[in-house]
């Protein structure tokens, strides 16, 4: 496996240790994922440094399903199984990441023949959707609630083959079986488009070029396909690949990686053919004062007559920034410099000049083959300049991001931090001993005028087991909250828990608790001892307590830990809203009796009255499983219990009376059910029986 940049320069290279691959992709934090047909997930780093081994399918699951699809977006991943289920990773590139398993409700082999990805920031439940197309032309909508068939078989001739969404999640992408190209509303409801393609052969892929235009992709050929049924066609010789990107695509090949995009309309509005623009005619009139041309002033007076002259200003820069080639950048940055003499508002004009010529000159220095970014204004504006900073300093560019810095007025402290970490981790562990590798790092750190981050460096040190560079490193930190950091990265979590209660604040004594948390620290461990220490008032940071309560009071309670009252009562909260949210009865009530536990802690008026209830609707759910064990019916779960009685008396009609009876009354006793309201209740159901 070998990692390029897009100009053709060969970063890293390693051996790809994976039986028949099924997908390989990057993540928004630029980590290469390999994703094999066994589930066996590999992340790497840019420099195709091994960070992590997942497994997606558990070797004890006894159908042995295989990955026949996946979806990646932002860092989360999702693999399609054949069993035809999902197996999810909200952020794989987190230090202990979570997968879990969503039920599709298919049963059928191969039943599902493509799927796409709905980000929860699109959605409006603000969960993560998955469009699911079946072999019988419809399509299902799942997330983690259930899934639900929309019911298209009207929509679409034949079955899907493939589809994708837009990058702004209003419209889908379908390809058909039968050669038709579909392109559909988000929702579902309307379709935007038919494109016959009178292909007999599936494409490889199809991605979207921007957001209105679908690119179709077979083994020597692209298709693009307009919003109003415009298309064009490019051959190629070679085979090809295509990658989608923000706002275009990269179509690489064995000898060349091309960009294609839709011409930006600031370009189009400047240099289309006979274009009337006030940004047309200022670029007119500077070719023609160029060229000693008179009739750049008639141009000149016609967008001074219509006061226009702001106007043509911002849309040849807007074309600048937007054009690739730096000849052409330089002839619309000419045409905006022109028509600043005869603004009214120069200053205006002049600041936003010098922002667009220092953009332009960062962007072309990082397009030029070395490093080799190239991206696209809109590529840059949609992210920040830290980002571009932080992708430098990942290729190792040091020097360019110093330099970008220090042209825009940044500060360089982050840039000069990852440099210190890579030569650390690069050349001077192998060159100085310990003691004087520890000086030597001590010694530039204090030159640094706080540019380092003290942390980052004590986790490489961690890494490099330097013991005596790590102690160094903890005693020049002045901050509790970074010390108390710092300790628990060389995994000393005594010693954390002891600075963070001498710290005396709130948030800095959370940390080395929710570090137990995620550790899984039994109770009567050597870590109990220093949490029974921690005063009372150790769980009253709100920025903490509203954040995985639930997580920590479970961790807490288990090691008999007295908690805040406050965030005690909010927790209970926390669990029974998890415990109607479990699949099984026996998970919903482990949830329930430890939200009832939660209440007793608390010490309002409505606390006895919470755990009460709580505890009793524990009770009534264990009755009621038992119920539908030993009568055979599903009817009694998630009733009250007049409900549950009701049902108890119509059963009564169908089955042994004797035998119902005595549930009944055994309900009655146990819940202490008055006698009228159990008249009432018997009633309507003796008469909703027909037993009369």
């Amino acid at each position: 496996m070998e990692v390029y940049t897009a100009h053709g320069t060969l970063i890293s290279q390693c051996f790809l240790d994976c039986n028949h691959l099924v997908h390989i992709g990057w993540t928004d934090s630029e980590h290469l994922l390999a994703i094999g047909e066994n589930g066996v997930v590999r992340l790497y780093d840019m420099w195709t440094k091994l960070a992590q081994t997942l497994l997606f399918i558990h070797n004890e699951d006894a159908a042995k399903p295989k990955i026949v699809d996946v979806c990646i977006w932002e860092n989360a991943v999702a693999c399609l199984k054949s069993s035809n289920e999902l197996s999810i990773c909200d952020d794989i590139t987190s230090t202990s990441p979570m997968i879990h398993t969503m039920q599709t409700g298919l049963e059928r082999p191969q039943w599902i023949t493509a799927f796409a990805v709905v980000p929860a920031r699109n959605t409006s439940s603000q969960r993560v959707e998955f469009l699911l197309a079946t072999a019988d032309r419809s399509i299902i909508v799942a997330d983690c609630t259930g899934a639900e068939d929309q019911l298209l078989q009207d929509r679409f001739r034949s079955p899907l083959a493939l589809m994708t969404l837009a990058p702004n999640c209003c419209f889908l992408a379908c390809f058909l079986e039968c050669g038709m190209l579909t392109v559909m509303s988000a929702s579902l409801v309307a379709r935007v488009l038919d494109f016959e393609t009178y292909s007999t052969e599936l494409p490889l892929q199809i991605a979207w070029c921007g957001e209105d235009s679908v690119l179709v992709h077979w083994k020597h050929s692209i298709l693009l396909v307009g919003p109003y049924g415009h298309w064009l066609k490019l051959a190629y010789m070679d085979p090809l690949w295509v990658l989608p990107d923000d706002g275009c695509c990269r179509v690489l090949t064995s000898f060349s990686c091309e960009l294609i995009q839709r011409v930006p309309t600031s370009i189009t509005s400047v240099r289309r053919i006979g274009s009337t623009d006030a940004g047309a005619m200022l670029y007119d009139a500077m070719e023609a004062y160029d060229d000693g041309d008179a009739h750049a002033d008639e141009s000149l007076r016609v967008i001074l007559n219509t006061q226009s002259i702001a106007c043509a200003i911002s849309a040849n820069i807007n074309a600048a920034m937007n054009e690739l080639k730096p000849s052409q950048q330089q002839s619309f940055m000419r045409a905006a410099s022109y028509g600043k003499a005869f603004s009214h508002h120069g200053a205006f004009h002049e600041i936003a000049f010098i922002t667009a010529a220092r953009l332009l000159r960062v962007l072309n220095q990082v397009r030029a083959p070395n490093p080799g970014i190239f991206l696209t204004w809109h590529q840059y504006a949609s992210s920040s300049t830290a980002l571009l900073l932080e992708r430098l300093t990942t290729r190792h560019h040091f020097i360019l991001a110093c330099a970008i810095c220090e042209y825009l007025g940044m500060d360089q402290g982050r840039v000069l931090n990852s440099w210190f970490c890579a030569q650390l981790l690069g050349g001077w562990m192998g060159i100085l001993k310990e003691e004087e590798l520890s000086t030597e790092v001590i010694e530039h750190i204090n030159n640094g005028h706080g540019a380092f981050s003290l942390c980052a460096v004590t986790a490489i040190a961690t890494h490099l087991g330097c013991q005596i560079l790590r102690r160094n490193l903890v005693n020049l930190e002045v901050v509790d909250s970074e010390q108390v950091r710092m300790w628990l990265m060389s995994g000393n979590w005594k010693t954390a828990i002891k600075v963070a209660l001498l710290s005396l604040h709130a948030d800095t004594m959370h940390l080395p608790l929710w570090r137990g948390v995620y550790a899984h620290y039994a109770p009567g461990s050597c870590q109990q001892d220093e949490i029974q220490a921690t005063p009372r008032n150790l769980l009253t940071s709100e920025s903490h307590a509203r954040r995985r309560r639930s997580q920590l009071h479970h961790f807490l309670t288990s090691a008999k830990v007295l908690c805040s009252p406050r965030t005690c009562h909010r927790s209970a909260y926390d669990a029974i809203a998890d415990g109607y949210s479990k699949g099984t009865v026996r998970a919903r009530m482990d949830e329930m009796k430890r939200a009832g536990n939660l209440f007793s802690l608390g010490v309002s008026r409505e606390s006895p009255f919470e755990a009460k209830a709580v505890l009793g609707q524990v009770e009534l759910l264990q009755r009621q499983a038992e119920l539908e064990l030993r009568l055979g019916v599903l009817c009694f779960l998630e009733l009250s219990v007049s409900e549950t009685i009701f049902n108890l008396i119509v059963l009564g009609a169908s089955h042994a009376k004797e035998k119902v009876a005595t549930e009944i009354a055994s309900l009655q006793r146990s819940f202490k059910i008055p006698e009228r309201r159990f008249t009432h209740v018997r009633i309507n159901a003796l008469a909703a029986s027909g037993q009369w």
